[in-house]
């Protein structure tokens, strides 16, 4: 399920060591030469037809299917994750209630009829499933009482582990863990001290580096906005603005396959719009088409992101309203949100995916002399995000009547804000695992990969959330050596891989990544065997 070419080399050893045949691989068009080449025998399905709710050729259902009061039951809990999960391809939110409950009853039938026709007994993900089509079959395997291997990727070293399930985290990591708790004069590989050693230090402008990227091309795209503006109030001619602007289209498209020439000819040198039939790749529900229909095409995005861009200014304009600065002398709990729509709340966050839930929770079971400090996620609000598909101007509003509830300013230093709180809080972000390493103890609302440290908390329920508050009161706080054997455990049962394309040139690998991606998965295998003996 994965556009790397060394899935097809991973399937393979795992055919000739556990006897795993592939029956059935979702991935994009241009891979399917390649891969059915490999493995003539099986099914293939173009990612953007299965979260269109199209089958793959020759799993046609006869009539309309239909699902067992059982299935709908069994599948009750995973409904509303995949519902919510619609919403990243909600253009304009006219994707109604009645239209995703069809596509997932209609992808749900689907599963299920291809598990019992093509006898599958086991669904790899390159990735937890995010997707509305790769979420649903997961469903699918997990109703029908089927194994699922999950790669789940960690910041720490790039290391990846594998899980059985999106909503915990395996038996094979507590295990691991508790044997670096009691071993003595322990060490880690470089690349963790590395790490450790770079967090310990993080200085107050640190951003993650996907963060850091987005702001670079947003800076870009602002530069030349005001380069644009300044160039028509002096006068200049027309043809010195377009000039201008030329460079930054290719930054604003280079995610979309013939993007830059559509935006230069068909924006900058207002030619008429053209006949091509470039699509964008990815899915989107958009009004008066079902979810079935043509792919959208690039034209109307362009459009699109125009609009939503300004969405996201007034969503801004809106936040900065509410918004004061941080006073880091009160007692605070951090709680830093996160991008939305995304993988980290959907599925890991499961119902936290609603911020909201979290936030209010924690209003209702603060100590009484504390309050919490809310900051939105900066990428939020940026021109090449989808951040407008994740809120909405009522969603702060209910967030700031909540009476001991602060938004504080964007331009505020995380670092500074998790060094001076009393408690950090997050669904599954990486905010809590740079709270760790600085000793500071975390709250966690989902499936959080650094959820089984010691210092952290996971909060599911008010009475768990009052109990962690209790304890970091008395003093708990996440210790040196704890955090630093939960990272050995990791490096334990994981193993340093990639599985986005993007990340192949700064990934240093131990092994050809065919190898380490199929002993990742092999050596879950045998230790959750053990784990059952």
């Amino acid at each position: 399920m994965s556009r790397i070419p060394a899935w097809i080399d991973c399937a393979r050893i795992l055919e000739e060591q556990l006897d795993w045949s592939p029956a059935y691989w979702i991935t994009l068009p241009e891979n399917h030469k390649e891969v059915g080449t490999a493995f003539p025998e099986l099914t293939l399905h173009p990612t953007h037809d299965l979260n269109r709710g199209l089958p793959a050729v020759g799993m046609e259902i006869q009539g309309n299917g239909c699902l067992s009061l059982s299935n709908i039951i069994a599948a009750s809990r995973y409904e509303a994750i995949a519902m919510d999960m619609m919403d990243r391809v909600d253009l304009g939110r006219v994707f109604s209630y009645q239209e995703r409950q069809r596509l997932y009853h209609k992808l749900l039938i689907y599963w299920l009829n291809v598990i019992d026709t093509k006898e599958l007994k086991i669904a790899i993900f390159n990735v937890p499933p995010h997707s509305i089509g790769e979420y649903v079959a997961y469903t699918a395997f997990q109703i029908s009482g089927l194994k699922t291997r999950i790669f789940r990727p960690t910041p720490v070293a790039n290391l990846h582990i594998v899980t059985d399930r999106i909503e915990k985290l395996p038996g094979t990591l507590k295990r691991a863990y508790e044997r670096r708790l009691v071993e003595e004069n322990f060490s880690c590989g470089k690349q963790i001290e590395d790490d450790f050693s770079r967090l310990e230090n993080i200085p107050d402008d640190y951003r993650p580096w996907y963060v850091e990227e987005t702001s670079n091309r947003e800076d870009r795209w602002r530069q030349t906005l005001d380069k644009l503006k300044d160039a028509v109030a002096n006068g200049k001619t027309v043809q010195e603005p377009l000039k201008i602007g030329e460079p930054v289209c290719e930054t604003i498209v280079k995610d979309m396959e013939s993007g830059v020439q559509i935006i230069k000819k068909d924006i900058l040198r207002r030619k008429r719009k053209p006949t091509h039939d470039n699509l964008v790749r990815q899915v989107f529900k958009v009004p008066g088409r079902p979810i079935s229909g043509p792919l959208m095409d690039k034209w109307d995005f362009v459009l699109y992101r125009d609009w939503a861009y300004l969405q996201k200014l007034e969503l801004l304009k809106h936040y900065e309203r509410l918004s004061q600065v941080a006073d880091l002398d009160e007692k605070y709990v951090y709680f830093a949100m996160h991008y939305q729509p995304e993988r980290t709340t959907c599925p890991d966050g499961g119902r936290f995916n609603n911020q909201f839930l979290a936030i209010s929770l924690l209003s209702q079971t603060l100590p009484s002399d504390w309050i919490l400090y809310v900051k939105e996620h900066p990428s939020q609000f940026n021109f090449h995000s989808m951040g407008e598909l994740g809120r909405w101007s009522g969603y702060y509003d209910e967030i700031a009547q909540l009476p001991n509830v602060r938004f504080i300013l964007l331009d505020t230093p995380s670092v500074e804000l998790i060094g001076k709180a009393q408690a950090v809080a997050t669904i599954t972000g990486a905010v809590g695992w740079e709270a760790l390493i600085k000793g500071i103890p975390v709250l966690c609302f989902g499936a959080a990969w650094y959820g089984l440290c010691r210092g952290a908390f996971i909060i599911e329920e008010y009475q768990q959330a009052l109990a962690a508050f209790q304890s970091v009161l008395k003093g708990l706080r996440p210790e040196p050596n704890e955090v630093r054997a939960f990272a050995g455990a990791l490096e334990d049962i994981g193993k340093v891989v990639f599985t986005n394309p993007s990340l192949e040139q700064v990934v240093d690998l131990g092994e050809p990544l065919h190898e380490a991606l199929a002993n990742l998965v092999i050596q879950f295998e045998e230790e959750i065997q053990n784990l059952d003996d």
